[in-house]
């Protein structure tokens, strides 16, 4: 059976597909996969389409046969197929903002795939699933992440949240005045941020 396909090995990254065609086979053609937990096949006018299961790094042997006839004995031809763990994305970028008493959300977006577990830290060490916030320019940190799926590579990395200081608002209720020796004169301050010293 002169049956042939056009390659013999190759790899994917789950979920995504992998393909390759068959020639030249005399016969009603049939593929199997050697094990359903790591791929399975489909056969569909002269194309294999293997579908991951997982993505372990595992390899499968994918065989096709070709059933023969009057003139041709059957042939079979095989295809070693490895699934490679998926990618994960995410945005994670610097957050910042000035000081106005509120909280600073510390957290990143996950692009793909869905249902994916985030975790945070703020030393490194001890992660949890809670988004971290920054509220005071004294707390502003590095924050570190760790995003994990089954059948994917963890996503890590860490970004800045910071508090930057606000704009002092001191007031003086004037900024000039004339007194008579040896009388005194007097104004007014208000919404100082901290010590104040004349």
């Amino acid at each position: 059976n002169p049956i042939t396909i056009s390659a013999t090995t190759g790899s994917t990254e789950y979920p995504s597909t992998k393909t390759f065609t068959v020639s030249n086979a005399q016969g009603a053609v049939t593929v199997a996969s050697a094990d359903t937990n790591v791929a399975t096949v489909a056969y569909n006018s002269g194309t294999v389409t293997m579908t991951p299961q997982k993505g372990d790094g595992s390899t499968v042997k994918i065989t096709v046969t070709a059933a023969g006839g009057d003139n041709y004995n059957s042939g079979s031809k095989s295809y070693t197929l490895t699934v490679n763990p998926g990618t994960i994305s995410v945005s994670a970028t610097d957050k910042s903002k000035t000081y106005d008493g509120g909280a600073l959300n510390c957290s990143i977006s996950v692009t793909s795939p869905t249902g994916a577990t985030v975790k945070y830290s703020t030393d490194g060490k001890t992660y949890s699933t809670t988004v971290p916030t920054v509220t005071n320019v004294k707390d502003s940190t590095t924050i570190y992440y760790q995003v994990t799926k089954t059948n994917y590579t963890t996503n890590t990395g860490s970004f800045k949240c910071t508090v930057s200081k606000a704009t002092n608002t001191l007031t003086l209720n004037a900024t000039s005045g004339t007194i008579v020796y040896p009388n005194t004169g007097t104004f007014t301050i208000t919404n100082a941020q901290g010590s104040v010293t004349v």
